[in-house]
């Protein structure tokens, strides 16, 4: 999709309009002697004016044109496209699918048509159905990364994890410095509890992307389930300094301060800090106090029944 970004692209937009406008009009002007030659060029200022029309948002306008185009030229198969991907984008995904499979059996296995109706049976919510005409297009094009992308991100959407790294790892291989999917892949490693490669896909990531704090927590926390609690601390402090760090994310810190490492002041700080900014999860405060590895209990757990926290056991219970 285009969108329109200022005044002055509206106001090109309405000259183009006004130019291909007349264009039609001289092209049309007496229909009864109307060659294939003025056909052609009246199918083509349609589609200009569909284009035009598109890129100012109005939509319907922008049906009517690229309808008009087919209609004089039927073999005009850009139009059938745009008006196709139009289609997709106004909710009228049946007759898209329609427009595109009719693309396709006058072209048959063109990539941009397949990648095309395999997104229009994603957005019907017929992902098996995308998959298969991904899969087309991979058989013909190993190495399409649209195909690719798309197989990947549906597979893992159903839970296929393992067969989800195959088309990330390709895409891998074709361009080792696309943002995206380093981004994608250190995510599903991790998920794949393959912590260290996933650590090793998001790092080449913020080298690209230093300021994405999302991305540094779930650094972070990988380093911190593989029990590299310096590592996993560093990434945390990274996101504090920036000013946008979460509670949540001080009672991360506040966790590990307090049983990994065995520092209590600044453990008892990151607490604080927590419990200021109204993290309230009983259940983890609840852990926190139980943890054999908690240094300071009684101090600990004191301080956590004093905020309402976690409930003070009793003698008994204790015993």
């Amino acid at each position: 999709m285009f969108w329109v970004g200022s005044r002055l692209i509206q106001e090109i937009m309405i000259k183009t309009i006004s130019i291909v406008l007349t264009i039609i009009f001289f092209s049309l002007a007496l229909p009864g002697c109307v060659s294939v030659v003025d056909k052609n060029e009246a199918a083509t200022a349609y589609f200009n004016l569909g284009n035009a029309y598109f890129e100012l948002e109005k939509y319907n306008e922008a049906v009517n044109a690229y309808a008009r185009a087919i209609e004089l030229d039927s073999s005009f198969e850009r139009a059938s496209y745009n008006l196709a991907r139009l289609y997709l984008e106004t909710n009228r995904i049946d007759e898209g699918v329609d427009l595109l499979q009719e693309l396709d059996r006058k072209d048959e296995g063109n990539s941009i048509t397949l990648n095309t109706l395999a997104y229009a049976y994603t957005l019907k919510g017929e992902e098996e159905k995308a998959l298969e005409i991904y899969e087309k297009v991979l058989q013909r094009s190993p190495y399409d990364k649209n195909a690719l992308y798309n197989t990947g991100i549906l597979l893992w959407n159903k839970g296929d994890r393992e067969a989800a790294r195959r088309p990330f790892h390709s895409l891998y291989e074709i361009d080792p410095k696309d943002s995206i999917i380093l981004y994608n892949l250190g995510l599903l490693e991790i998920e794949l509890e393959n912590r260290e490669e996933g650590i090793k896909y998001l790092e080449l990531y913020l080298e690209g992307k230093p300021s994405d704090t999302d991305a540094m927590i779930v650094v972070g926390d990988a380093y911190r389930d593989e029990q590299r609690y310096g590592d996993a601390l560093e990434n945390y402090d990274k996101v504090i300094a920036g000013g946008t760090a979460e509670p949540e994310l001080y009672f991360k810190k506040a966790y590990i301060l307090l049983t990994a490492i065995g520092d209590t002041e600044k453990g008892l700080e990151a607490l604080e800090q927590a419990i200021s900014g109204e993290y309230k999860e009983k259940e983890l405060y609840q852990q926190l106090a139980d943890d054999p590895e908690l240094i300071e209990k009684e101090q600990i757990r004191q301080f956590l029944s004093d905020n309402g926290l976690i409930e003070e056991k009793s003698e008994l219970e204790e015993e």
